[in-house]
């Protein structure tokens, strides 16, 4: 939610392990000869290309987890999507318990509301016709089973009402300095790109290039004028204008760099993972106490979520408590 910066850590593991219960997608085990198992619940195997295709998923294509607190320590990765893989077993073993289904229908039509991206994964074919019900496409297993999940949780769950904005209003009011919007800064930026595995004649071609719209800059040159015609960035056609961003919608190279300038002033050469930039702040603003009113429907939608995923948790707890889960993962 807007304003809550100290969170978004936490959000992110948040929607990573909803995304996992829902939406694993795990590859077909007629893959492996031999499949490893990383943990028995209640006789029901979990394999290692499962845990590994939960790996995937939470880590973004560049190879870096979605939360730094936990990118340095691979192994505890693993063994939280390890847990995570054994909640949605015990999960679906209740669903199934109970006798719970989800039409072949059902399921096509939650597929086809999936961003295309989500509809496929390496080695499959898009789900669109009545082949998957039966069972042969591991995406449309998977999707069955997350929504028989969410199914099972609207069944077991307390029915939990909206918050009401007294209760939000009390939340706001004793935690007024999580509802602050950071300082930004109004941003233009000329690009010249590095490629991913740049030759050292590449940077010192791109760099000498950079340096020569510095140059330009520093003789008079409009900025816009030259982000239009020179710069390697999408924001060209805007002048390179970037809008009002915070620091943590930067790179930390350029974040440090755009936050030392003052309005009209033009920063040295940045080096980025994207290339090398050239950097106009062209207005600033303060950090400000967000009002009530501003964040209050997202406050209270927040504070429902959480309501929710604490209900969830007792949940599961139950289930863990009357099952008997054996963990092989080294």
């Amino acid at each position: 939610m807007y304003g809550l910066r100290a969170d978004r850590g936490r959000w992110r593991r948040r929607i990573a392990w909803l995304v996992l219960l829902c939406l694993a997608s795990a590859p077909s085990l007629a893959a492996q000869e031999s499949p490893k198992m990383v943990a028995l619940v209640n006789g029901a195997i979990i394999y290692q290309n499962e845990l590994d295709a939960a790996l995937k998923l939470f880590y973004d294509p560049s190879g870096e987890a979605p939360d730094a607190s936990v990118a340095e320590d691979p192994q505890a990765v693993r063994q939280k999507l390890l847990e995570n893989l054994i909640d949605r077993e015990l999960l679906l073993q209740e669903a199934h318990r109970q006798g719970l289904t989800i039409s072949t229908a059902r399921v096509l039509r939650r597929i086809e509301r999936l961003p295309e991206k989500l509809q496929t994964r390496p080695g499959q074919e898009t789900v669109t016709n009545g082949d998957a019900a039966a069972g042969d496409d591991a995406f449309f297993r998977y999707v069955q089973e997350g929504m028989l999940i969410e199914r099972l949780l609207e069944k077991e769950l307390p029915q939990i009402g909206a918050v009401t904005e007294k209760n939000a209003r009390a939340y706001f009011d004793e935690n007024r300095s999580r509802f602050i919007h950071p300082e930004e800064v109004h941003l233009r930026h000329i690009l010249i790109q590095l490629p991913p595995k740049v030759s050292m004649e590449e940077r010192q071609k791109a760099y000498l290039r950079m340096q020569a719209l510095a140059q330009q800059l520093a003789e008079g040159a409009d900025f816009a004028t030259l982000a239009i015609d020179a710069s390697q960035c999408p924001s060209s056609a805007r002048g390179g204008d970037l809008g009002y961003l915070t620091r943590e919608h930067l790179y930390p190279t350029l974040a440090q760099a755009a936050f030392a300038l003052v309005p009209g002033q033009v920063s040295r050469i940045v080096e980025s993972p994207a290339g090398y930039h050239l950097l106009l702040v062209s207005d600033r603003r303060p950090a400000r106490q967000l009002s009530f009113l501003l964040v209050r429907e997202g406050l209270q939608k927040m504070l429902r979520t959480e309501q929710q995923q604490k209900a969830t948790r007792r949940y599961i707890r139950a289930l863990r408590e009357a099952a008997t889960i054996e963990r092989l993962l080294k």
